[in-house]
């Protein structure tokens, strides 16, 4: 659903809709006081429309505050999230069928029941999202298990 929402308005508009999402949180409003989150999808989907007083204090930062200032997007970085995975799937990929399966079931197994249920409901809904989920579990279970991913799996010399 990301994918669409991002694919069907240009940056300026999303920014803009964070933006607004941010502004509101700031003055505790209603809005989105029970749901945040699902506020901000609403209001990219549906394309709300920011009221007067939210353009005008835009406008005000825009000559006050962001003369130098870097856009939203440049501040995010997806490609840092999936290098940071890297390891993990090289290290994966060098498992077995079952080795691998027996890892992502404990790693599943020992995270906490809200990351558990989070998971549950993104694999069944199909979501990319559903697989992410499952390395970012993998990763966290072998770090409380002390397994380091080798130099060879990094790319990294060992230290």
């Amino acid at each position: 659903m990301a994918e669409q929402l991002v694919a069907e308005m240009t940056s300026h508009q999303i920014e803009e809709k964070i933006a607004y999402h941010d502004w509101l949180v700031a003055k505790r409003d209603t809005r989105v006081a029970k749901n945040p989150a699902g506020f901000l999808a609403a209001a990219i989907r549906d394309n709300y429309r920011p009221p007067q007083e939210f353009q005008r204090t835009q406008s005000g930062e825009k000559q006050s505050t962001h003369s130098a200032a870097i856009p939203l997007t440049a501040s995010v970085k997806p490609v840092q999230i999936i290098d940071a995975l890297l390891p993990v799937r090289k290290y994966l990929a060098g498992l077995g069928v079952k080795e691998r399966s027996h890892l992502e079931a404990a790693a599943v197994a020992a995270a906490i029941p809200f990351q558990q249920g989070t998971y549950e409901r993104l694999l069944a809904s199909g979501s990319k999202l559903a697989e992410e989920m499952q390395l970012s579990l993998v990763a966290a279970f072998l770090t409380k298990q002390g397994d380091r991913l080798t130099s060879q799996d990094t790319g990294k010399s060992a230290s």
